[in-house]
């Protein structure tokens, strides 16, 4: 019976134990995905600060007229309305990163709680079965 019982709690426990493990790499995917979105979002950064600069440029050297000159002030908005959402995006996804992180964290916790109950759970049935 002891060893019935022993194997049940065992058995628990490496449940609980494959059920940390899967949170764990749930949370690690996530993270991952979210830096790819971070980095696909620093990339559309840049190249929206590099069309910026472009914008700019042009619009120094332009001897267009006032109406053309309008057109790319609005265009330049527009980007920099662009910008700015991409930025905040980014704001978001680390934010995100950030939950993410302190998910993993007390995930991390959990197992090795699990493991230090786990190795104490072992040393009493082991004590048990000696007795």
């Amino acid at each position: 019976q002891k060893a019935t019982a022993l194997a049940r709690e065992r058995a628990a426990v490496d449940a609980a134990k494959m059920e940390l493990a899967k949170g764990i790499e749930d949370l690690r995917l996530q993270r991952e995905i979210h830096s790819r979105a971070v980095s696909q979002l620093q990339e559309k950064e840049a190249e929206l600060e590099a069309q910026m600069l472009l914008l700019q440029r042009d619009r120094v050297f332009c001897t267009s007229t006032k109406a053309e000159l309008e057109t790319e002030k609005e265009d330049l908005e527009r980007q920099r309305e662009v910008h700015s959402r991409a930025s905040a995006q980014l704001a978001e996804a680390r934010v995100q990163l950030e939950a993410d992180a302190l998910e993993l964290d007390k995930f991390r916790t959990q197992l090795t709680l699990a493991r230090a109950e786990t190795e104490k759970e072992s040393v009493e049935v082991a004590q048990r079965l000696r007795d």
